[in-house]
């Protein structure tokens, strides 16, 4: 229990510490007597916060106790409209932008217990900044908390959806299924739909269920083909299943149709592979493996 009650006053300290970066803050306070108070946040106390606000023709200090609180309007911080997670094509600049994203995160709860904070924003874009790095267990812990912290429907559900992306890449058992499949149902548009296809098509590859993996992987390249990077991926993931079901020709058309329209990306090479291992004899089931067919951009 002592050792409990260190670690969470340990965790306080370092929290208030971190908060200090972000200070001075203008901000407008709203007090629950009804008051709104434009000012500068100088410091966050154990108790409250500590502003300073002008007062006639000086500028006064004065505490506010966390019951006296109703919500603080915070300054949007300029990281949430600087990076771009998408645009980032290098390892380097990656790396950077999960490091400005985590001292922010940490700065920002000290706050969490402050209705106005934005941590909500901070990690959605810090869970979207771990998954490109494939860190998928730090970034399902993100969107936990997001879930827990959110105050709107929409952003639960991103959680929700994102939590089930990361159990699908910590899991070889189709563990997230039946909510990849839901929400496929519910995509808000064909990009986020070709997205939940691969990743239901893959978790009924490894559960077995080849037909079903077939039937939901190839929809994207029947329908969803201008939609990034899934219809190579689906494609690719649907050797597997070929394989599994022996069916050879179909195995090997779509092995054709990879090195041809996709020539020098990484789910050529993976075609191309495969198609030599079979053409030098190997048996069309030992090529059967989904793990084998899952590689990500670059």
């Amino acid at each position: 229990m002592k050792a409990h009650l260190r670690l969470v006053l340990l965790w306080a300290v370092s929290a208030l510490a971190a908060a200090a970066q972000l200070l001075p803050m203008a901000i407008r306070l709203h007090l629950k007597d009804g008051r709104k108070l434009d000012c500068v946040l100088v410091q966050r106390t154990a108790e409250g916060i500590l502003v300073e606000r002008r007062v006639g023709t000086t500028r006064a200090r004065e505490p506010h106790r966390l019951e006296q609180i109703d919500a603080i309007q915070f300054p949007l911080p300029s990281i949430l409209t600087s990076i771009n997670v998408r645009a980032l094509r290098d390892k380097q600049a990656l790396e950077e932008a999960v490091q400005a994203v985590e001292q922010q995160y940490t700065a920002w709860q000290a706050f969490a217990d402050i209705r106005g904070n934005h941590l909500p924003g901070l990690l959605r874009l810090y869970g979207a900044l771990l998954e490109r790095q494939k860190a998928y267990g730090t970034a399902a812990r993100m969107y936990e908390q997001l879930q827990r912290i959110a105050v709107d429907e929409p952003t639960r559900l991103h959680a929700t959806k994102r939590l089930a992306v990361c159990t699908f890449w910590t899991s070889t058992n189709g563990a997230a299924l039946v909510a990849l499949t839901n929400f496929v149902a519910t995509a808000e548009d064909d990009a986020e739909r070709a997205e939940f296809l691969f990743y239901a098509g893959v978790s009924y590859a490894q559960r077995g269920e080849h037909v079903a993996a077939l039937f939901t992987l190839l929809k994207n390249p029947v329908f969803y083909s201008m939609h990034g990077a899934w219809e190579p991926r689906s494609l690719t993931a649907a050797l597997a299943s070929f394989a599994a079901l022996e069916r050879r020709e179909e195995f090997i058309t779509t092995c054709a149709t990879l090195t041809q329209r996709f020539e020098r990306t990484v789910w050529a090479a993976i075609a191309q592979d495969r198609l030599h291992a079979l053409t030098c004899g190997t048996n069309l089931t030992a090529l059967a493996s989904i793990t084998n067919y899952l590689a990500e951009e670059p």
